[in-house]
This record gives structure tokens, sequence and C-alpha cells, in this order.
């Protein structure tokens, strides 16, 4: 714990690649999630009051959420429809 991660250049919501270490200076939780996973859901619902709790406490965080194609195919990458109403179900950014 507190040591820096190896880089990964992924695909944001946007389709742009953004590196890890572009959030160098924050926490950074990575979220492995599926759209059909009830606690992933649960976590999802909760994100921005985790982030306000640890902002409130002088902890920058940011949460980098991959969201693979459910339970059947977690490596799999989510078609867009899915990946859509993901991000509009939690507000997330």
């Amino acid at each position: 714990m507190g040591n820096t991660i190896p880089n990964a250049r992924l695909e944001d919501a946007c389709g742009e690649s953004v590196d890890l270490w572009d959030f160098y200076g924050s926490y950074l939780v990575i979220d492995s999630s599926q759209s059909d996973c009830g606690p992933c859901r649960s976590m999802a619902e909760t994100e921005h009051e985790f982030i306000e709790q640890m902002q409130a406490a002088g902890i920058p965080v940011r949460v980098v959420t991959l969201l693979g194609n459910g339970l059947g195919d977690p490596t799999g990458t989510p078609d867009q429809e899915t990946f859509d109403a993901w991000v509009s179900d939690f507000d997330l950014t």
C-alpha cells in the first residue's frame, strides 16, 4: 500500500486514451465492475458519497472503473448500450 502502480494506458468514456499515471498525486481506486453484478452496482451507487467523504478528510482520491462484459465474460468489452446505461445509471464522469 502506498506504492506507485505501474502505468497502464486505458480508454476513457469519451474514447480518449488516459494513462493511470495522469492521476499522480491522488489515491487511485481501480474498480473492476460488471453490469450484472449486484455488489458492483451497489458500490457504483455510493461512489460519489465515498469520494466526498475522502475529500472531506483531506484525502485526494480518484476512482477508475474498468467495466467488463458481465459475470459470464468479465474480461470482455461491454457493448455501447451497456456502457452508456452504466454511466447514466450512476451519474459517472
